[in-house]
């Protein structure tokens, strides 16, 4: 593994920062690259870098190519590495650095291109997730692998636990791209990736997020509740004309014939609530939110409209 390198990291998340650190304990220089936006998460990421002496530089969309450009120059980077980063780097960026800009990316490639794919894997139910590190090129998400870490997705996974989990598993990730870049025939050891397999993912727009009572499973329900904590506060339903989001259900072994889907009912013995699924099965709400009100869960749950007999649209 080749020590002392010159590493520029683009990020906009605290995400990033488990990888940084890594970097930093395996003695490289880290130069760290943001958005000029102002907001919590921003304001921690300068203290971290601040805390290790770290120099941040950032960047205004319009201008991002020369400003990239410079940066990589002042600081004399080796390489690139993109941690979560909101913007698309250019194709004649990418062609005019000189060096090698690698993406990490926390889902498997190419079965999952896009901004957003662990919305879409923990929605279509995959049992595997984890990090794809590749070489970034005008294609998006398309440049050849350099290292792919597999993780097994639990039942229970959610979105934000996904995604914290593989910030911490994206260090791992690290060592052992710097691994393959020290070595000699390190263009050999690149895998192309498989394009008859390649599905780019959309970002999640309403109807993505919205519970359709009359055709989607109960499985469907409780994972898309899953796909959208904690980002999305939830997925989307309405009752009693006003939208709520369910952010946490669980299945119940109970099966139903009567009710319609959708429809809230009391469970026997309790005064938790459940809902009908098309399937002719329950779920349990666990936890909801409604945008004035906020966050409820157990007995409180009337206070939304859940009440026997009610019925979600």
């Amino acid at each position: 593994m080749i020590s002392n390198m010159n590493i520029g990291v683009i990020c906009n998340s605290k995400l990033s920062l488990p990888s940084i650190h890594s970097l930093l304990q395996l003695g490289h220089q880290v130069s760290m690259a943001m958005p000029n936006e102002n907001g919590t998460a921003y304001f921690e990421m300068e203290s971290f870098a601040n805390q290790f002496g770290i120099q941040v530089s950032k960047f205004q969309k319009g201008s991002l190519d020369q400003e990239l450009i410079y940066w990589k120059t002042i600081n004399e980077l080796d390489f690139m590495f993109v941690i979560t980063f909101p913007y698309i780097l250019s194709k004649k960026l990418i062609s005019t650095l000189g060096i090698h800009i690698v993406n990490f990316h926390f889902a498997p490639l190419p079965q999952y291109k896009g901004a957003q794919p662990v919305f879409w894997m923990l929605k279509n139910g995959e049992k595997k997730g984890g990090v794809t590190a590749h070489i970034m090129t005008p294609e998006i998400d398309g440049g050849a692998i350099i290292h792919f870490e597999p993780y097994s997705l639990p039942d229970h996974e959610t979105y934000s636990s996904y995604l914290t989990k593989m910030s911490y598993l994206n260090a791992k990730v690290i060592q052992k791209v710097l691994q393959k870049i020290g070595k000699f025939n390190f263009s050999k050891l690149l895998k192309p990736q498989n394009k008859l397999i390649a599905v780019y993912h959309k970002k999640p727009q309403l109807t993505d997020v919205r519970i359709d009572w009359q055709s989607m499973k109960a499985i469907e329900i409780e994972r898309l509740c899953r796909a959208c904590n904690s980002w999305n506060k939830g997925a989307l339903t309405t009752l009693n004309n006003s939208a709520i989001k369910i952010i946490e259900v669980e299945l119940l072994e109970l099966t139903h014939n009567m009710e319609q889907a959708g429809q809230v009912i009391e469970l026997k013995n309790s005064k938790k609530m459940a809902i009908s699924s098309c399937d002719n099965k329950y779920l349990e709400i666990t936890i909801a939110y409604e945008e004035n009100l906020g966050f409820f869960g157990g007995e409180r749950l009337f206070e939304l409209g859940f009440t026997a007999g009610a019925v979600l649209h």
